[in-house]
């Protein structure tokens, strides 16, 4: 069964010391500003924190500077929420809102069409995507999308809206060097006192593009700032916690308890071989 989720009984301890932490990074701000970079030691695992508990933060999508592929710029803002091991994401996308919420590396939202019945998501994986992406930014849990983060992608110190922060950029290597193919000489057939004439067509190739991205890791508390990939940037601003405890839909409550029971069928199935 589902473990006990308690609901409109906030935890004071817990909250107390997210306030804390909250006043704490605000005010340790202008002190690691008086450093200079080269006293800044490079960063070291974990590259990106895991939210704090309780936690809030949103994320606005916007072009990103210098993009010229003429895509529109996307209206996207999303509102995510961390408690009682409970992450809910508020996807507001033209005016329209979606529902998003993890609980143990589960994924789940209300249908498009009856938000009544609910629909298992998988879960994302740490690594690119088939199409080539780094997956999703916004809707998974924790910080998506930073799987990439490391040493070898590690730049420099720099000031990124207001936050000294981790430099992080991800080139794609350089494409290996072309080589003429030539193609088969023609063919020649004669069919009915017509000559038909035709070439052999080398196979065409699809190719996934090369990932691309650059991010910013505030240096004091390892949360992401921003992070460009795609031709958006993903902008984070950490808000204060919430005053209550996050308690998970009905609805989704029950879908978790067929899957357990379903689960705990199978065991036993497995135990009578």
């Amino acid at each position: 069964m589902l473990p006990a989720i308690k609901s409109h009984h906030p935890l004071p301890s817990h909250l107390a010391q997210a306030v804390v932490l909250f006043v704490a990074l605000v005010s340790t701000g202008p002190l690691l500003a008086q450093k200079a970079p080269a006293e800044i030691p490079p960063p070291s695992p974990p590259f990106v924190a895991t939210p704090p508990e309780p936690s809030k933060w949103s994320i606005a999508v916007t072009k990103a500077k210098g993009d010229s592929s003429g895509a529109p710029v996307p209206e996207v803002q999303t509102t995510a929420t961390r408690s009682n091991g409970l992450e809910c994401f508020v996807v507001n996308s033209g005016g329209k809102n979606q529902e998003f919420w993890c609980f143990n590396n589960l994924s789940f939202t209300p249908a498009d069409n009856d938000p009544s019945q609910i629909v298992p998501m998988a879960a994302p994986g740490s690594g690119p995507m088939p199409d080539g992406s780094l997956g999703s930014l916004t809707t998974g849990p924790g910080f998506p999308g930073f799987w990439w983060l490391g040493l070898n992608c590690y730049k420099d110190v720099v000031k990124y809206n207001g936050r000294i922060c981790y430099h992080y950029l991800l080139v794609p290597p350089p494409e290996p060097a072309k080589t003429e193919v030539k193609k088969a000489p023609p063919t020649t057939k004669v069919i009915g006192g017509t000559v038909f004439t035709s070439e052999e067509e080398s196979p065409s190739t699809t190719r996934v593009k090369p990932l691309e991205a650059e991010a910013w890791i505030d240096v004091e508390t390892k949360l992401p700032v921003a992070i460009r990939t795609g031709g958006l940037l993903y902008t984070y601003t950490f808000l204060s916690p919430p005053t209550s405890l996050l308690t998970l839909p009905p609805a989704m409550v029950a879908v978790l308890d067929l899957q357990n029971a379903r689960s705990q069928r199978l065991k036993q199935l497995e135990k009578r071989r």
